[in-house]
């Protein structure tokens, strides 16, 4: 069976086209991806980025033919934080709908399902917390004995943090320390029961994999180098030092920056370090496999 799984968020576009054998993920057939920034000034207006709305809707048709072209069996299309708050989100749901991509929004609590099937797919069998950067949103995936203990969804992500703090131009100390206050406080109510005994954090999406690239120095990316691939809290520290000296069209100029992430990067490196310190831990796993995966492997469960 061959299965598209598309995951529209606050800040990119991801489809993933793969065949699924034996509920497992068994050739990656396409992908296919964009930012938009569909989430972008959400937090002030209320309703969809009118412009990232556009770019979505075209992607989509580009997306469309790659379903064609790979005789895609069923497409699984969700949608995030950003269409989850949006007040115009119904209009744009049918929008996408009418040009043949079936999206629906979902829950956070499903959204961290789903990338936990996608996550555990690489990395099963191990007592972990994944965490999930959103633009809108972060997950948080409690695991204990190949069973999910808690799910935690935080109504913070790397493009809400945009919109209430400037990373456009170089950053003090200050301002630093504000919003790590910030996360810091919001994401306590995550771990106010404690970690149940778990070492072990993985982080996906794309805030997470675009500091590995950077470490990496990855001027293509590739993910089977970034699965498995492991940050550390210096390494963390010195890139989140280096990004905060410069300001976010410079930040371009660093192997594995990608245009449409310049001002994103500092605020997911914060949300990394801000799990670390709750979780007790120095260093966090990375994993490219996430919703697109799960939603994937969802389709050979029947979900």
């Amino acid at each position: 069976m061959i299965i598209a799984g598309i995951d529209v968020g606050s800040n990119s576009v991801r489809m993933l086209i793969a065949e699924l054998i034996d509920g497992k993920i068994a050739n990656i057939l396409h992908t296919g991806r964009g930012i938009t920034r569909l989430g972008g000034d959400l937090s002030h207006t209320g309703e969809l980025n009118p412009e990232g709305v556009e770019k979505t809707l075209q992607l989509f048709e580009t997306f469309n033919e790659a379903i064609e072209k790979y005789n895609v069996d069923k497409v699984l299309a969700v949608a995030t934080s950003a269409v989850r708050e949006a007040k115009d989100s119904i209009a744009f749901i049918k929008r996408a709908n009418d040009i043949g991509i079936p999206l629906q929004a979902i829950s956070g609590d499903d959204e961290a399902y789903y990338t936990y099937l996608g996550v555990s797919s690489l990395f099963g069998g191990v007592d972990c917390i994944i965490y999930d950067i959103g633009g809108g949103s972060s997950e948080l995936i409690f695991v204990k004995d190949s069973k999910i203990v808690k799910i935690q969804s935080i109504p913070i992500g790397v493009v809400k943090l945009a919109d209430r703090f400037d990373f456009s131009e170089p950053l003090d100390g200050e301002a630093l320390e504000l919003c790590e206050e910030y996360i810091r406080s919001n994401f306590q109510i995550a771990f106010n029961e404690g970690t149940f005994g778990i070492e072990t954090i993985i982080g996906t999406a794309g805030s997470v994999t675009s500091v590995a690239a950077i470490d990496l120095k990855m001027d293509k990316y590739d993910p089977t180098i970034i699965n498995g691939y492991t940050l550390d809290w210096e390494t963390l520290d010195r890139i989140e030092a280096q990004l905060s000296s410069m300001n976010a069209e410079a930040r371009l100029s660093i192997v594995g920056v990608e245009r449409g992430r310049e001002d994103l990067l500092i605020p997911g490196i914060m949300i990394i370090k801000g799990i670390m310190a709750h979780a007790g831990v120095k260093r966090s796993s990375i994993s490219d496999y996430g919703l697109r995966e799960g939603l994937i492997i969802s389709a050979g469960r029947g979900l």
